[in-house]
């Protein structure tokens, strides 16, 4: 991702919508699948670390791994100061093998400059046994755009693709949606019809009042997810596995 991309994240990542919407998801994925406390919890393509943040906030007595491939996305993840930050590549990570409670990654898997499959056996080989792995991926190759573009992007998946997936890689599915689905026909609206030239992503401030009522829409689906519903469509596709203790 251009660096542009990353300074934009970095200026947006706490206020705008959609990166709000996304934690409260993980939050009450986690909040739903994990166990005990003292975890010790990598955020694979771990950006800016606005998800580190917020894990530090929600369990502050787990221990907190970040790595990413930028080193200008690492060095805004170092200043907040709540997590080990290493620069690195998903697809050979820098940890013993059955050494990770959890494994986050969202919206990596799908960048040009990581091998989805590669990178999926990483997240087996480091996860401890029965250890969680959950994963966000934009949905839909129909709906690749100039936002994908911008963010060196040129793959989306569909939930059933993910399933087969895992399975390959030795990861077993345990939940899986779509969400941002109350919004997506707006989102398809918008990346459909914006002029094809258009160089940078929907990573930008909006209008504070339309920031509040899709923040509030998207949290009706937050309450929903928390509760274990499944969404038929939506703009991202939100993933719960395991590594079996097998």
């Amino acid at each position: 991702m251009r660096n542009e991309e990353y300074e934009a994240m970095a200026r947006v990542e706490h206020t705008l919508w959609w990166y709000r919407g996304l934690r409260n998801n993980v939050t009450a994925l986690l909040a739903a699948h994990r166990r005990t406390r003292n975890l010790i919890v990598l955020d694979a393509g771990c950006g800016t670390g606005g998800i580190l943040d917020m894990l530090a906030r929600q369990w502050p007595d787990d221990k907190r791994l970040g790595i990413d491939y930028s080193s200008l996305a690492c060095s805004y993840s170092l200043q907040r100061h709540v997590a080990t930050i290493c620069c690195g590549s998903v697809q050979s990570l820098p940890y013993a093998s059955a050494s990770i409670d959890i494994v986050l990654s969202l919206d990596v898997l799908t960048a040009d400059s990581v091998d989805p499959n590669l990178a999926l056996v990483e997240f087996k080989r480091v996860l401890k046994p029965e250890g969680l792995l959950i994963l966000n991926l934009p949905a839909y190759k129909w709906l690749l755009s100039y936002h994908d573009r911008a963010v060196n992007q040129s793959r989306r998946v569909n939930l059933n693709d993910v399933g087969p997936m895992l399975a390959t890689a030795g990861l077993r599915l345990l939940y899986g949606t779509y969400w941002n689905t109350l919004l997506f026909p707006l989102m398809v609206l918008r990346r459909k019809l914006r002029w094809r030239t258009a160089a940078s992503s929907d990573v930008r401030s909006i209008p504070s009042f339309f920031n509040r009522v899709f923040f509030h829409i998207v949290r009706i689906e937050t309450a929903l997810i928390r509760r274990g519903v499944r969404f038929p469509y939506g703009g991202s596709v939100l993933i719960v596995a395991t590594k079996d203790n097998i």
